[in-house]
């Protein structure tokens, strides 16, 4: 059952002169940007179709997610492309801070494409040595870029001029446009780093819509960027909360529709978005929290979550970390286990895929942080870092999860596809058990299949024993069960 090659031609409309988006491509004759479409579910948001929501009309089990049981008899799925799941997926780094434990681009690139990462999320800047130097890894091991070109600055979203972030598109289209996967819009511009200044009430409308628009209008007129996306500012989440919920809140209310009234919308293929789980499983309280940036940019708005992650701090003091809303409560960032963080980064990456949203995961490497691990901004990394000696640096549970996963999803490389669908019954013991189904150019697929629950108590830091349950998983060949726990548990389909 080989896959059918997907047409590249925009379908976005307007006179663009491209855009295969690498992030989509054709679902059932709409383009994945198109497809994305939102489904209303007891007021919550339930993101389906994009990058692989499979929905048909002989497919009864649309929603926030798959779950077993849901399909009952055996019935038609269309698998995610496994190649857009791996080649979408991103991990943070940064190679423009020389000072840092990233200024050994060679060590912690070579790191990544071993693990089959084949993207990660960065500052992009033409003078800087450390980026210079990931430019030219990133050719030698394969690994695109998804560069942020406009720098933060302490009292205001940035001090960088929109000539400036014009001339870096051009630079980035004479020098390296075969190393870019993306170019995205101001990082946080609704929060300042220096926590002391407000916010700035013209935050998006002198800052942010212009940097975009330069970022915008120099992708279009560049051919040699005719396959880069532009990807829209990803607030800071806990501040753009804010300004729904608090009375005089920084940077003025309802920030997401600021920047749609600013004219953003206009200029970006996928939206930002930010999303910290706080502790919690991968998609905690995401309806609530897309709901803002759906409402003012619009249901079908695509998505590219541009940071997503847990850190591993769990000496940190309570409530460290900033605030994050779960309901009506505020938490702090609670810390995760290195063991709950593994459990739950390859569920992440395969539950967002599911509702059509890429992510770039934060971050490649800890800093140092020596004694209790209690500084939460140090402590996101995948890797263990003591020093900038590489040979400090040991692997996290996390790194062997998504390296399982990426090679279960690994495939030569080719032209992007639209798997044929597959037969499928999966019935469970319990409703809890969620799964996604991905199919290779080639026609083989696989179901990966999990208990979607929490490992781990962010309020007490323990961990929480999940036992496995019995799941009967039928393809076109019969029956067969499996144990399925919290962990996730692949099984090829015959």
């Amino acid at each position: 059952m080989g896959g059918a090659e997907s047409d590249p031609t925009p379908s976005n409309g307007g006179s663009r002169h491209r855009r295969s988006d690498p992030a989509r491509d054709e679902l059932g004759g709409l383009s994945r940007r198109s497809a994305l479409t939102v489904i209303s579910a007891g007021g919550l948001i339930a993101v389906a179709a994009g990058v692989g929501r499979y929905l048909t009309d002989d497919d009864s089990s649309a929603g926030p997610g798959r779950r077993a049981n849901a399909l009952g008899p055996v019935r038609q799925v269309h698998p995610l492309s496994a190649m857009d799941v791996r080649t979408n997926l991103a991990v943070a780094a940064h190679p423009a801070f020389a000072d840092s434990v990233y200024s050994d681009v060679e060590a912690w690139m070579e790191r990544l494409a071993t693990m089959g990462v084949t993207l990660f999320r960065g500052l992009y800047n033409p003078q800087n040595a450390g980026c210079q130097k990931a430019v030219a890894a990133s050719r030698r091991y394969g690994v695109k870029w998804l560069m942020t070109i406009v720098p933060e600055a302490n009292d205001k979203p940035t001090d960088q001029s929109v000539d400036t972030t014009a001339a870096i598109v051009r630079q980035i289209a004479a020098t390296c446009p075969d190393v870019c996967y993306g170019i995205e819009g101001i990082n946080e511009p609704n929060h300042n780093r220096g926590g002391s200044f407000p916010v700035p009430l013209d935050w998006a409308t002198a800052y942010t819509a212009p940097h975009q628009k330069a970022i915008w209008e120099g992708v279009q007129e560049s051919e040699a960027l005719s396959q880069v996306l532009v990807l829209g500012p990803s607030l800071h989440d806990q501040a753009a909360a804010a300004s729904y919920d608090d009375a005089e809140p920084s940077g003025g209310a309802e920030h997401y529709h600021q920047l749609a009234d600013a004219g953003v919308g206009d200029w970006q293929d996928r939206a930002g978005v930010h999303f910290y789980p706080a502790g919690e499983p991968p998609l905690t309280d995401i309806d609530r929290r897309l709901q803002h940036l759906l409402d003012a940019f619009g249901a079908d708005t695509p998505l590219y979550m541009t940071e997503t992650g847990y850190h591993n701090a769990l000496y940190q003091p309570t409530n460290a970390g900033g605030t994050y809303r779960s309901g009506e409560e505020s938490i702090g960032h609670r810390p995760t286990s290195e063991g709950a963080t593994a459990t739950y980064i390859d569920r992440a990456v395969l539950q967002l895929a599911d509702r059509g949203i890429p992510c770039a995961w934060y971050e490649c490497l800890d800093d140092p942080d020596p004694g209790p691990k209690d500084v939460a901004e140090s402590n996101f990394g995948l890797w263990r870092v003591e020093t900038g000696d590489p040979l400090t640096w040991t692997p996290k549970q996390a790194v062997g999860k998504l390296t399982r996963l990426l090679d279960a999803l690994d495939e030569p490389d080719g032209p992007s596809y639209v798997p044929d669908p597959v037969r499928l019954g999966v019935e469970a013991a319990a409703d809890d058990v969620a799964f996604v189904v991905a199919a290779r150019r080639n026609g083989s697929a696989t179901v990966f299949l999990f208990r979607d629950l929490s490992v781990w108590d962010p309020f007490t830091r323990t961990p929480i024993e999940v036992a496995p349950v019995a799941v009967t998983v039928t393809d076109r060949r019969g029956p067969r069960t499996v144990e399925v726990s919290a962990e996730v548990t692949s099984l090829p389909l015959r």
